[in-house]
């Protein structure tokens, strides 16, 4: 079984392709046709609680809750992934809301 603690499911910033969004069917589909048993949603700088929900409710993979923050320093930018405990999805969305305010 892999694991993939990086994975998007939305186009959330301008930048990025109108491939990156998915429906729960076709996600479900493509990691279990890879071997992936346990994936973090980690879209860039938000989080949606209600994607989440709909995504988790499946037989075939094990889905956690996640954020990719971009970070910008006077110098360089990078990018931080975070991933949660399921059980505290409702507190982590909550979190993430307020830092991207």
């Amino acid at each position: 079984m892999y694991i993939d603690f990086h994975c998007h499911t939305k186009k959330t910033k301008s930048s990025e392709p109108d491939t990156r969004n998915i429906d729960k069917e076709r996600f479900v589909t493509i990691l279990s046709n890879k071997g992936v048993g346990i994936v973090a949603i980690t879209n860039h700088n938000q989080f949606d609680i209600s994607q989440y929900a709909d995504f988790a409710e499946n037989e075939q993979v094990i889905v956690w809750p996640g954020v990719e923050f971009d970070v910008v320093g006077n110098v360089s930018s990078a990018h931080c992934i975070v991933i949660c405990n399921p059980e505290f999805s409702t507190q982590f969305s909550d979190v993430v809301i307020a830092l991207t305010r």
